[in-house]
């Protein structure tokens, strides 16, 4: 649902820019390609389909699928590039955060349809399992923005992708700087699977992501006005101005 708020916003000069995980649904606006995304089917590491080399859409059809929640783009995508090949009817759980649907999924209670980014980080390594497939599902992330919206050089600069994964790296090594090491983040890995474990976890996951990634968001926004100055300068209601772009 994320998606259609944001592309209506563009339309109506309410924000700058929005990160999309996929093509607007309003022809108007302007895209560019951001990055990469590889969606993967993810099972608990204890699953029955987690040791299995080769599941077909005939399994995957008879599964519980936990997913975002009907309108967002990975839905979608979903529906449109997996689900079209089922033959049953689908047992769904919608929810609206990630980390709620990993803790389900941490529990068995169903399988979900994810970023194969999810995977790769820390505090989930080894506790879920990519199902093996046979196939690929890859999709584009895409700046979006209106045609005739200004934007400054600054804020030009502040979305280029190699740019923003320079500022993730120096947000990283700022972290490490202040005492975040390796064994530190493994030793959060192993919290996080101790709170996967507790039942509270799935109420209160929802509220942690938004204060872990916003935190580390406001530390490269943070980085960035200090180096290089602040790319939202100038804004003057919506009018060859900018605003904060908006990511999904």
């Amino acid at each position: 649902m994320l998606s259609i708020v944001l592309t209506a916003n563009l339309a109506r000069f309410e924000i700058d820019i929005a990160l999309l995980e996929g093509l607007p649904t309003d022809s108007r606006l302007v895209s560019e390609t951001w990055m990469e995304d590889e969606m993967v089917v993810v099972a608990g590491k204890n699953h029955p389909l987690a040791k299995e080399k080769d599941v077909t859409l005939e399994k995957l059809s008879r599964e519980r699928w936990l997913l975002r929640e009907e309108g967002s783009s990975s839905r979608a995508f979903f529906e449109n590039q997996l689900a079209l090949n089922f033959d049953h009817p689908l047992q769904t759980l919608s929810l609206n955060a990630s980390d709620t649907i990993l803790s389900c999924v941490y529990h068995n209670l169903g399988i979900t349809f994810i970023s194969s980014r999810m995977l790769k980080q820390p505090l989930y390594a080894g506790h879920f399992v990519r199902v093996q497939t046979g196939k690929r599902f890859l999709r584009k992330f895409v700046l979006c923005y209106h045609p005739d919206k200004f934007m400054s050089p600054t804020l030009e600069k502040w979305i280029d992708p190699e740019f923003f994964r320079q500022q993730m790296d120096l947000a990283i090594a700022t972290y490490v700087e202040n005492g975040w090491d390796e064994k530190a983040v493994e030793s959060a890995g192993t919290i996080a699977a101790r709170m996967m474990g507790n039942p509270l976890f799935v109420v209160f996951s929802g509220v942690g992501t938004m204060i872990i990634y916003g935190g580390l968001l406001g530390l490269i926004v943070s980085l960035f006005v200090k180096r290089h100055g602040d790319p939202f300068a100038g804004a003057n209601n919506g009018q060859n101005g900018t605003t904060p772009p908006q990511s999904e």
